[in-house]
């Protein structure tokens, strides 16, 4: 479910980076994507937390984490989006 969640949330600023790349909104708007990026960011070390508390599933979850963290990664790399934060 937490995993679901970030995915939404990346789904979601990945569209938004590509919506204001095509209409030259992106520099506009990278202050709040940096702390959107931010804040997913603290999400996914909330996760990582709970996973000490978990104890079935604690591989695959982990896991899962770190592909969310690659991916949101990406998207920094391809968009900038901390280049001045």
């Amino acid at each position: 479910m937490f995993i679901a969640e970030l995915h939404l949330y990346i789904d979601y600023l990945k569209e938004k980076l590509t919506g204001d790349l095509e209409t030259g909104q992106l520099d506009k708007n990278k202050k709040h994507y940096a702390v959107f990026y931010k804040n997913i960011r603290s999400g996914i070390s909330y996760y990582r937390s709970l996973s000490s508390i978990a104890v079935t599933h604690k591989e695959p979850f982990i896991k899962a984490l770190d592909n969310v963290e690659i991916e949101l990664d990406y998207l920094n790399y391809q968009y900038s989006i901390l280049a001045n934060y």
